[in-house]
């Protein structure tokens, strides 16, 4: 099945790329224990500071639900699960 074509809030074109806004529904996140997570990679055999952060929120739930089954078998538990956010408290922008 294919995936349907998002709707298109707002469209920038400049000569390398066209940028465009899709709005969505709501945002998906994995949690641990009831808190929001981040995940940090880092390198062991590294020398310098190296370290990245991977993507906990999605747009869709598949890629959320799929990282929190991966991390429950990973660390062998049932902590993580994914939550749905519709409506949150607005943050300014200063």
């Amino acid at each position: 099945m294919s995936r349907p074509k998002p709707t298109i809030a707002l469209t920038d074109q400049t000569r390398r790329e066209i940028l465009e806004v899709c709005p969505c529904q709501s945002v998906y996140a994995v949690y641990y224990r009831d808190y929001p997570i981040k995940i940090r990679k880092r390198r062991v055999d590294a020398f310098s500071p190296n370290q990245k952060y991977s993507k906990t929120s999605f747009p869709e739930p598949g890629h959320a639900v799929a990282l929190a089954k991966k991390l429950n078998q990973r660390f062998q538990t049932q902590d993580f699960s994914v939550r749905e956010l519709r409506i949150g408290r607005v943050v300014p922008l200063i």
